[in-house]
């Protein structure tokens, strides 16, 4: 790919609650998956130092807004959000949503007006089991189907790992790469020559040895941007 440009973000980072709505949500749960993505930051942040990228990090809990969610989204906000006034959730937004999406927004633009191809990584995590099922999977590459670049991108990063690693690699698992999220926005603002969004899903129990390394050198390799 001609002018790569790679950028990593990270919706879910923080589980921080702003005081007017911290009484609404039990305390007990900001410590859970439930508010935010467990382990992934300190992943995003660490892969975007090794590649030397921007890094874009979510400053507020998904429980209170879910950046990862549209705006017409039923799940935007929390069962224990839904209810406070819609000024209130409108400036929720305006503070936290907007000016997360738009610097990203801003970042890829400049690369695409300077005729490079972005590759944005958003890296999110999921617990090893979900109601009784143990998910089988360590790394989980979602992308969109109906854009090729992102497919063959997943499925030559997917054939590395396996290669250099014990990494188990599923395709849009446990989620799927077209479903609404932060990626599927930008899809539908920049063509498929000049943007690839592809979630990273971590399994939560994963602990594999030189993780980093392996997985900064299979972007080297599959995306061929100079590290």
């Amino acid at each position: 790919m001609a002018n790569p440009a790679v950028l990593v973000s990270c919706e879910h980072a923080s589980n921080f609650v702003p005081k007017d709505y911290q009484s609404l949500i039990p305390a007990t749960i900001l410590k859970t998956h439930r508010a935010y993505d467990l382990g992934a930051k300190k992943i995003a942040k660490r892969l975007a130092a090794e590649l030397k990228v921007p890094f874009f990090s979510g400053p507020i809990c998904r429980l209170v807004i879910d950046l990862n969610r549209s705006l017409g989204s039923k799940n935007l906000f929390s069962s224990w959000t839904k209810k406070i006034s819609r000024k209130e959730k409108q400036q929720i937004v305006a503070s936290y949503y907007r000016p997360y999406r738009n610097e990203i927004e801003d970042t890829i633009v400049g690369h695409v007006n300077n005729g490079k191809t972005v590759l944005h990584l958003a890296i999110h995590s999921f617990t090893p089991s979900l109601d009784g099922v143990v998910r089988v999977c360590d790394i989980g590459l979602l992308y969109d189907p109906k854009r090729p670049q992102e497919m063959v991108f997943c499925k030559k990063m997917a054939s590395f790992l396996k290669k250099n690693s014990k990494i188990i690699v599923r395709l849009n698992y446990p989620y799927k790469g077209a479903s609404d999220g932060l990626t599927s926005y930008f899809r539908q603002i920049f063509d498929a020559e000049h943007y690839l969004g592809i979630e990273i899903e971590i399994n939560q129990g994963l602990a594999i040895k030189d993780f980093y390394e392996v997985l900064t050198e299979g972007l080297r390799q599959v995306y061929g941007s100079p590290f």
